[in-house]
């Protein structure tokens, strides 16, 4: 088995224990009060699987962990020590079925398109918006409010992360096959300049992997 392959492989069985705490988290938390410090473990767990998921290039993953760390910030914010309906709390265990299933075609090599996301999750979510409503801008900052003690490093993390990402994906439609292993290097630098900011030393290690077998790997291998 080649590297890359291993590299993502290696992500999959840790989202497997994210998709774990996520579940055990989320089970009963219809039965009383919202507890701020489990709804903070479920957003976490999501924010690692958008986040890794994305880097390792499993779009309709990241799409759905990113979609439900917006309904599980709403909780966070909106609803904190209130009582919340047993349906949310089972849309949002379905969610995770949703998140495992994504995983596992994933594993497989199998294609997740996205006749299949509107068919299995959007509905999901349609769901959720009608009784959580959408995420806003007074949401973000007040969650921001709420965590005093937060690593500013870790926000400018966050966004700059989700800008080079962003920013890689639409280069990489436009660039010539010879381009690409050294736009994916370039790429694992900038990552690695954040990583360092926010001392994330895993995130780090992870990026100079890529960034060496971009310069190992075959174009081919590189093509989707």
């Amino acid at each position: 088995m080649d590297k890359e392959r291993q590299i993502r492989l290696n992500f999959l069985d840790e989202a497997e224990q994210y998709f774990d705490q996520m579940e055990s988290n989320l089970l009963g938390i219809s039965s009383a009060e919202l507890d701020s410090k489990t709804v903070d473990n479920v957003l976490r767990a999501a924010h690692s699987i958008k986040g890794g998921a994305a880097m390792m290039g499993f779009t309709p993953l990241s799409r759905t962990a990113h979609r439900m760390e917006d309904f599980l910030k709403i909780l966070r914010v909106r609803h904190a020590e209130q009582s919340i309906e047993l349906d949310i709390e089972t849309l949002l265990l379905q969610s995770v079925d949703a998140l495992r299933h994504i995983a596992k075609l994933n594993r497989e090599a199998t294609d997740f398109s996205e006749e299949d996301y509107d068919e299995k999750v959007l509905p999901l979510f349609h769901k959720l918006q009608g009784y959580l409503g959408e995420l806003e801008e007074s949401d973000e900052n007040a969650l921001i409010a709420q965590n005093e003690d937060i690593n500013p490093a870790l926000l400018l993390f966050e966004d700059g992360v989700e800008s080079i990402l962003t920013e890689f994906e639409s280069s990489y439609q436009e660039a010539a096959e010879h381009e690409l292993p050294d736009l994916l290097a370039a790429t694992a630098e900038e990552l690695i300049a954040f990583g360092n900011m926010a001392d994330l030393s895993a995130f780090c290690q992870l990026c100079q992997t890529i960034q060496a077998l971009a310069s190992s790997t075959s174009i081919d291998s590189i093509q989707p």
